[in-house]
């Protein structure tokens, strides 16, 4: 009698991803798109495989836009003529372990001023975006990818401050095989201005992404991708919150059908508190709640901790104001998100040259011990074993005195940690204010559970 048993815990022989919407150099922005194989995480492997960047097509071979060539190496996408829109990473053997991209657009002037960045994504069948808007000088678009070789059905559902929003056009959304469609949010929920979607593939699979722009007028307040966020829980982490002048909104939803009263708690650098007038609220059910925290994360890097009574999800607008007059706002997104359990991995930071990257990272509750390594892609890398306390949050500075160029970084807990949350914030200068955006990090396609196999006489000895 077959008996159960503990899946076989593997390397994973194939990695499939997107990244939503390259378009290269153009006259005021740049797209670029990075994507490494980090050493050390295809163990026991034979040394064959690949690892590309590709066009996607519906007939024919793809187009290859890049490679990598072996573990430790990576590549830079920043212009091809030919390459417009979704660019699909795919890797298998050797290479499939860890292969990672992220995507950033870097634009100086114009309403869409700022840096846009996202983690290049995989397919799946449903993805909670907290942000984004529909109100005016709002513009939300909800990309949609399908990489398979069958067409694929979305249903988007919003829910705002009020309740949810009913949507009809966001239902029975049909993505064609090797295709994408660009949904404008204010088409379906104008003159909304806090917003949480919802996605899910009816059929298929989908690889997902929202952007955001605000403006007034033709003044540009900021652009960026708005991170996924963890599935409704209980218990939830939001990571990577820099410091800094402007505003810090907390967004949670509660997609319920009963109220959840919330506890928060601040993760900072030497120790966590309950933030005062902001520890203990209330979300009615069906509703986003939005509650400001600006003069209480603005003087360092922190994450936040939020416990509820009901299964919730959120995430955090950072916005950055000039410092000087006539310098435009900006804003990045943070977004809760799983601890990381075995390796994470964020391909694409720029250091030097007005621009600054940092890791942080946030130890909620037990002592924290992590592995982090970073350096340019297919050069040797940097590699620091660090000790973080119960309810701290520390920074990783991804630059020495006169480094400057791509940084690419992976963090690992070590044997025995606590869990620990992380997220990288990539500032830039530029001559009209500050630049931002902020990618949580989350456990990279690495290792895959196989049951295993059985021995069931019942196939061999007749029935009956």
């Amino acid at each position: 009698v077959p008996t159960s048993a503990v899946p076989e815990v593997q390397p994973v022989l194939t990695t499939t991803f997107v990244c939503p919407d390259f378009r290269g150099a153009a006259r005021v922005a740049r797209t670029s798109i990075t994507a490494v194989v980090p050493q050390g995480l295809a163990q026991g492997l034979p040394k064959a495989g690949r690892a590309q960047l590709v066009l996607p097509t519906r007939r024919g071979r793809p187009t290859v836009l890049g490679q990598v060539t072996q573990p430790g190496g990576g590549l830079v996408l920043a212009a091809a003529r030919t390459a417009e829109g979704p660019v699909v990473g795919a890797a298998s053997g050797w290479l499939a372990p860890g292969f990672s991209a992220s995507q950033i657009t870097t634009q100086y002037s114009g309403v869409d001023r700022g840096l846009a960045g996202v983690d290049c994504a995989d397919v799946t069948s449903e993805a909670w975006f907290v942000g984004g808007g529909a109100a005016s000088g709002q513009r939300t678009f909800l990309i949609l990818v399908n990489p398979e070789r069958t067409a694929a059905t979305a249903d988007v559902e919003f829910f705002g401050m009020d309740g949810p929003l009913d949507a009809p056009g966001g239902r029975g959304i049909v993505v064609p095989s090797k295709g994408a469609r660009i949904v404008a949010v204010d088409s379906l929920v104008p003159g909304i201005g806090t917003l949480v979607i919802h996605v899910t593939a009816s059929v298929g699979r989908l690889a997902m992404a929202v952007r955001t722009t605000d403006r007034r007028g033709s003044e540009p307040l900021g652009t960026d991708f708005v991170p996924v966020a963890e599935a409704p829980a209980q218990r939830l982490v939001v990571p990577a919150l820099p410091k800094g002048t402007g505003a810090r909104a907390l967004l949670v939803v509660n997609p319920g059908n009963d109220d959840a009263q919330i506890r928060l708690k601040v993760i900072g650098r030497s120790g966590s508190f309950a933030p005062a007038g902001a520890n203990a609220f209330t979300v009615r059910a069906g509703s986003v709640r939005v509650v400001l925290l600006s003069d209480i994360i603005d003087s360092e890097n922190v994450g936040l901790l939020l416990q509820s009574d009901q299964n919730v999800t959120a995430g955090v607008r950072v916005r950055f104001r000039g410092s000087r007059r006539g310098q435009a706002a900006e804003y990045g997104w943070s977004a809760a998100v799983a601890p990381v359990t075995t390796t994470g991995v964020e391909p694409s930071s720029r250091v030097g040259e007005g621009y600054d990257a940092q890791l942080l990272l946030s130890c909620p509750q037990g002592e924290c011990r992590v592995r982090v390594r970073y350096g340019p892609p297919g050069r040797r890398w940097k590699q620091r074993d660090l000790t973080i306390a119960s309810g701290i949050t520390i920074t990783v500075p991804l630059a020495g005195r006169g480094d400057r160029g791509l940084r690419s970084l992976t963090v690992q807990p070590l044997p025995g940690s606590a869990p620990v949350y992380a997220g990288r914030v990539q500032t830039g200068r530029s001559p009209n204010g500050v630049l931002l955006t902020i990618a949580p990090l989350r456990d990279a396609r690495i290792s895959v559970g196989v049951p295993p196999a059985q021995p069931d006489a019942s196939v061999v000895i007749p029935q009956g």
